[in-house]
């Protein structure tokens, strides 16, 4: 009978490592032996390992080639031409990676092409060029108040946390952007606003429930379980550490998005403005609207509006103040062109400065936007990717940066060097390979936004005041962990600030 039990057991266990071997679609393609037998080894190197899996297929492309089986059904592609073939495409996104998210019917997690085109019909118009330039005077108040708040916690050469302090601003750029109010994040002392630090912590924990389906209830759970009704949840970030305080976080978060939703649904009034249309007050009145919809589309738009945005800021603002060359340039170019600081100088003038233009798309590019190696479901019928045929049904992966660090298209890509951008072809040779917000049909949805953010940020903090690096180096900025964004190992990036004054 044991013998028969064990028959039983190892069997299908012995057929099935056969099969993914020697008889799966993908065995023709390169790529560790242990991956191709099961998940478990994309899981080791992004829980285990902390966010290691995207540094870890980087070395596999070295060893491999341009494509690499990285699972018993998954492909990865580092070469820019399949990037392009895979985020071009209509196929679905991998259900596994996105379901971890919680935001199912939301713009971001909707994986049906189909689908997606219905949720993204619901915020189009919010995020046209138009609309957002008749919006600037929204983003340049929050803008205002930023560099104020950076003088007064600057005052007397204190350091500033300059990664909090623009997650903080991008926070309520977009909160101001879609519900007319800000949920002043800047008016927190140190920029420690409890959403913003929760966030980093949610997004960790979400690596673990990719892996681990069952716990993708967690997004369901009461936030009320967890906080008494007044409780404030604004200004004291999660204490508690390890996996433990990344599930708080997330509930913390969680219980943020809650209490906004509910109040918008108790009074719809919240949302609206005496002068605009706001995104909130469109989808209320959306028929058959649901609380779940709006508090995924909430979720989505606080972190998606924020986030990678305050990345960039960081990175562009660190190699520009780690580069005297540069800063004297970028410094000369805005005088030049906003002589007088008390007349104020709109994104219109800003985004036609040839050199603050460069200088945002080398942050750009390598502050990357979203790293992870995001999935796609070929289908339906096989595709062509980087010139290599793939099943259907197979999933595809890659990053932006493996376009982003590609030294064919951008020489020496570990340097910060806005001068390539300012070469006569530019337009033709590099643009198409800034990758930041995607490429094809899913391209970012806030892109509009979030140029203008980028020229309005830059521009002001460049003009208005002298920052100095304090207590950072380099070495902080070599290495991240991939949560979606790059989390980097380094220290957080610090900074005195001392006003312009003229």
């Amino acid at each position: 009978m044991l013998y028969i039990f064990l028959t039983c057991v190892t069997a299908p266990l012995i057929a099935t490592i056969a099969w993914r071997i020697l008889g799966h679609p993908l065995r023709g393609f390169p790529g560790p032996p242990v991956a191709a037998l099961t998940g478990l080894y994309a899981a080791y190197w992004d829980v285990v390992k902390y966010g290691r899996l995207l540094e870890h297929v980087t070395e596999l492309h070295t060893k491999y080639g341009p494509v690499v089986r990285i699972g018993p059904n998954e492909l990865s592609f580092c070469d820019p031409k399949g990037f392009l073939d895979v985020y071009s495409s209509r196929f679905a996104k991998g259900t596994q990676f996105y379901r971890a998210f919680g935001l199912n019917d939301s713009v971001v997690g909707t994986i049906e092409f189909s689908h997606w085109k219905i949720a993204r019909s619901r915020l189009n118009k919010f995020f046209s060029r138009r609309v957002t330039i008749s919006l600037e005077s929204v983003v340049q108040t929050t803008i205002d108040k930023f560099v104020r708040r950076l003088q007064s916690e600057g005052a007397n050469g204190s350091p500033v946390n300059l990664f909090l302090a623009f997650r903080c601003a991008t926070l309520d750029i977009i909160s101001a952007y879609s519900l007319d109010k800000p949920l002043g994040a800047l008016d927190v002392p140190g920029f420690k606003y409890s959403f913003v630090v929760n966030t980093q912590k949610a997004l960790v924990a979400v690596k673990v429930f990719t892996y681990v389906p069952l716990l993708y209830l967690f997004h369901s759970i009461p936030s009320s379980w967890a906080f008494a009704p007044n409780e404030d949840l604004s200004a004291e970030p999660v204490s508690v550490t390890g996996f433990m305080g990344r599930m708080k976080g997330m509930l913390h978060m969680h219980a943020h998005v809650d209490r906004l939703v509910d109040n918008l649904l108790a009074n719809p009034a919240l949302a609206r403005s005496q002068h605009r249309e706001t995104i909130f007050s469109h989808l209320l009145e959306i028929p058959n609207m649901t609380r779940s919809i709006l508090r995924q589309e909430a979720t989505a738009l606080l972190i998606a509006g924020g986030d990678t945005t305050a990345i960039t800021c960081n990175i562009g603002v660190f190699y520009v103040l780690n580069n005297p060359a540069i800063l004297h340039k970028l410094k000369i170019e805005l005088c030049t062109a906003w002589p007088e600081l008390n007349t104020p100088i709109g994104y219109p003038t800003l985004e036609k400065l040839s050199y603050l233009t460069a200088v945002i798309k080398e942050s750009l590019r390598l502050s990357h936007g979203a790293v992870s190696l995001l999935p796609r479901v070929v289908g339906p019928g096989p595709a062509v990717i980087g010139g290599s045929s793939v099943p259907e049904g197979t999933v595809v992966r890659s990053s932006s940066t493996f376009v982003h660090y590609n030294s064919e298209i951008f020489p020496e890509p570990d340097v910060f060097n806005p001068e390539r951008w300012l070469a006569s072809d530019a337009h033709q040779t590099l643009d198409p390979w800034l990758a930041a917000f995607s490429k094809g049909p899913r391209i970012c949805q806030g892109i509009n936004l979030a140029w203008m953010e980028l020229y309005l940020l830059f521009g002001h903090v460049f003009r208005k005041l002298d920052l100095q690096i304090h207590d950072t180096t380099i070495d902080d900025f070599k290495e991240f962990d991939d949560f979606l964004i790059a989390v980097y190992r380094g220290k957080p990036l610090q900074v005195t600030v001392t006003p312009c004054t003229k």
